[in-house]
């Protein structure tokens, strides 16, 4: 009895130690799939502590055996020899087993943790695929949008050149407008300054020509009086000639120092000439030039004003036919109002008289689907009850049923204690 109790202690610390291995193996398993989100150093640890808890429950379970197996030797001091060598053997084998389900066990995590570090490489494969794909997609997003962008500054400078174009073209025209107006005042006042221009300078040109008269004068005085000091000059140097021979020399110089002054004189007055008679000439052809442009200038006003009556003359003729256009589809307009607001008001009636068809069909309707609601619900009811019914008598029977099979199980039970 004691051996049978040995073995059957050990075959329960087998089974437990089966079972604490398998809980074990789940619960790596377990971890390791809780893990699997978090870094690949918190995997390696789990792994070395799902290694240490092994080894312990083999320890454990190795210690277990030899007490009980020194337990059944000394109970069984009386026994026979053969029956303490069959024990043994029995708890050698068992010993073996446990042995090779641990190994087994481990062979099988092992593979399992291979397995998942595989499919790790995989998922993380897999997510750089996407996180490319990803990154791809937004850059074609970017370049789309920035093409995208670009195209509406493109519409909206294109809009804002084509106003500002209109809006000088507005302007530039008001400008032309108020510089012919401008420009006609203007002329009407130059011509009036022309003639007084014209006479004041009729009579600058005889103040002028008296002026050259006097200053012709004026040089033939000039000159005489250059000649009666040369004379003196000379009346001078002889007599000093007489005095100082030595100062001839100096003398000489002198004198034609005077010549050459003389000279330059005489050539500046003929300049002065020229140039007055050059100014006389220029004066006349710009008299000439300016009398020109006047009768031009009288001939294109008559132009102008013959134009701008014709103009007159055509946007009258203009307006008239635009006034008389627009009362046309003013009369127009009114009749096609009239002819509308009549179709209308025959619309509104016939959809007046739809709705209310529409309204008493779905209250027909409705009535008969709440009469066929009540129906169903009548008919549910009475299923559910009988199906309650059924549920209660299989219960019962069930009962029944392990009431006995537990009295069977305890008559067997007492059977066994005894033998």
């Amino acid at each position: 009895s004691s051996s049978s109790s040995s073995s059957s202690s050990s075959s329960s610390s087998s089974s437990s130690s089966s079972s604490s291995s398998s809980s074990s193996s789940s619960s790596s398993s377990s971890s390791s799939s809780s893990s699997s989100s978090n870094n690949n150093n918190n995997n390696n640890n789990n792994n070395n502590n799902n290694i240490i808890i092994i080894i312990i429950i083999i320890i454990i379970i190795i210690i277990i055996i030899i007490s009980s197996s020194s337990s059944s030797s000394s109970s069984s001091s009386s026994s026979s020899s053969s029956i303490i060598i069959i024990i043994k053997k029995k708890n050698i084998i068992i010993i073996i087993i446990i042995i090779i389900i641990i190994i087994i066990i481990i062979i099988i995590e092992r593979v399992k943790k291979k397995k998942k570090k595989k499919k790790k490489k995989k998922k993380k494969k897999k997510k750089k695929k996407k996180k490319k794909k990803k990154k791809k997609k937004k850059k074609k997003k970017k370049k789309k949008k920035k093409k995208k962008k670009k195209k509406k500054k493109k519409k909206k400078k294109k809009k804002k050149k084509k106003k500002k174009k209109k809006k000088k073209k507005k302007k530039k025209k008001k400008k032309k407008k108020k510089k012919k107006k401008k420009k006609k005042k203007e002329e009407e006042e130059e011509e009036e300054e022309e003639e007084e221009e014209e006479e004041e300078e009729e009579e600058e040109e005889e103040e002028e020509e008296e002026e050259e008269e006097e200053e012709e004068e004026e040089e033939e005085e000039e000159e005489e009086e250059e000649e009666e000091e040369e004379e003196e000059e000379e009346e001078e140097e002889e007599e000093e000639e007489k005095k100082k021979k030595k100062k001839k020399k100096k003398k000489k110089k002198k004198k034609k120092k005077k010549k050459k002054k003389k000279k330059k004189k005489k050539k500046k007055k003929k300049k002065k000439k020229k140039k007055k008679k050059k100014k006389k000439k220029k004066k006349k052809k710009k008299k000439k030039k300016k009398k020109k442009k006047k009768k031009k200038k009288k001939k294109k006003k008559k132009k102008k004003k013959k134009k701008k009556k014709k103009k007159k003359k055509k946007k009258k003729k203009k307006k008239k036919k635009k006034k008389k256009k627009k009362k046309k589809k003013k009369k127009k307009k009114k009749k096609k109002k009239k002819k509308k607001k009549k179709k209308k008001k025959k619309k509104k009636k016939k959809k007046k008289k739809k709705k209310k068809k529409k309204k008493k069909k779905k209250k027909k309707k409705k009535k008969k689907k709440k009469k066929k609601k009540k129906k169903k619900k009548k008919k549910k009811k009475k299923k559910k009850k009988k199906k309650k019914k059924k549920k209660k008598k299989k219960k019962k029977k069930k009962k029944k049923k392990k009431k006995k099979k537990k009295k069977k199980k305890k008559k067997k039970k007492k059977k066994k204690k005894k033998i």
